[in-house]
């Protein structure tokens, strides 16, 4: 019978590396509860490969939900840039992030965010 480990860790930096991310966002998501990790001591943090998998299945179901729609809120893409709305809609005023104004919504100043344009946006962002 071989020898198998009982839990299936994956060290930040290849964790970081296959979601494309960098390894500090990588350790938002573990502090803010989105991505479970293990601490073995205070400077070393793993992933489990479970939870990886599933964090990669939810990127990439969320990405196709967005393709689908006329663009994402200012709630959607705060919660896939884990800040709040208030730094998105900052964002959007500053032209750091584009972003139209719903045509139904003029009256509320409801954004819609391209998924390319958010898409280029966390590329850019999360180059270290």
């Amino acid at each position: 019978m071989p020898a198998t480990a009982p839990l299936d860790l994956v060290p930040a930096t290849d964790a970081a590396a296959e979601l494309g991310v960098s390894t500090d966002y990588l350790a938002s998501l573990v502090a803010r509860r989105r991505l479970a990790g293990v601490r073995p001591t205070p400077r070393c943090l793993l992933i489990r490969r479970a939870d990886l998998d599933a964090h990669k299945r939810a990127r990439a179901a969320f990405a196709t939900a967005a393709r689908k729609a006329d663009g994402l809120t200012v709630r959607e893409v705060a919660d896939a840039c884990n800040v709040g709305a208030e730094s998105v809609r900052r964002w959007i005023r500053l032209g750091i992030l584009p972003a139209k104004l719903h045509p139904a919504l003029l009256g509320f100043r409801s954004y819609r965010v391209r998924p390319a344009d958010l898409e280029a946006f966390l590329a850019g962002a999360s180059v270290e």
